[in-house]
């Protein structure tokens, strides 16, 4: 599935927010302590979901600032890729958004049923954006989040696993 979206942000603030929310992540999985240096094609790493009682597997299988991130989220049962792709605009940045799920869809369902699925992980991808850039506002105007964030393609693994299975 892919969106593009206009949001009112810069690709540095896009790509800042993105390397910030990887490297918290990998810290708090690994307890090492990477820069935004270290971040490139083939890093891995692997965190356990306790509520989910599942291992993830992580890799960042391309990665160009200011360009593209893409992120393969490997589980025992399933596959997900998940990619940004950005441009500056004068209007802001462009970011088409492309999610592969593997089981969704290599799964056969009637057109009702796939039209209602890739309807909701539409809307989770649009307010997946959407939260980012409310984020990098927020973090431009100086105000402060109490609670932390997952990268959001983590946010959306949370979704699939903790939720009532779509």
């Amino acid at each position: 599935m892919k969106i593009t979206r206009q949001l009112q942000i810069t690709q540095n603030e896009f790509y800042d927010y993105l390397e910030k929310e990887l490297l918290d992540d990998i810290q708090q999985c690994t307890k090492k302590n990477y820069t935004q240096k270290d971040i490139k094609k083939g890093m891995k790493y692997s965190k356990y979901i306790q509520d989910a009682h599942a291992r993830v597997d992580i890799t960042i299988q391309k990665y160009k600032r200011g360009e593209i991130y893409e992120t393969k989220i490997k589980t025992f049962s399933d596959s997900i890729i998940i990619s940004y792709h950005t441009s500056q605009n004068e209007n802001g940045l462009t970011i088409v958004f492309q999610e592969h799920i593997h089981s969704f869809e290599s799964q056969k369902r009637n057109l009702i049923n796939k039209t209602f699925h890739e309807i909701v992980y539409l809307r989770r991808m649009n307010e997946t954006l959407y939260d980012i850039e409310t984020q990098i506002i927020k973090q431009r105007q100086g105000i402060q989040n109490k609670k932390t964030h997952a990268l959001p393609e983590h946010k959306l693994l949370y979704q699939l696993f903790l939720k009532n299975k779509i």
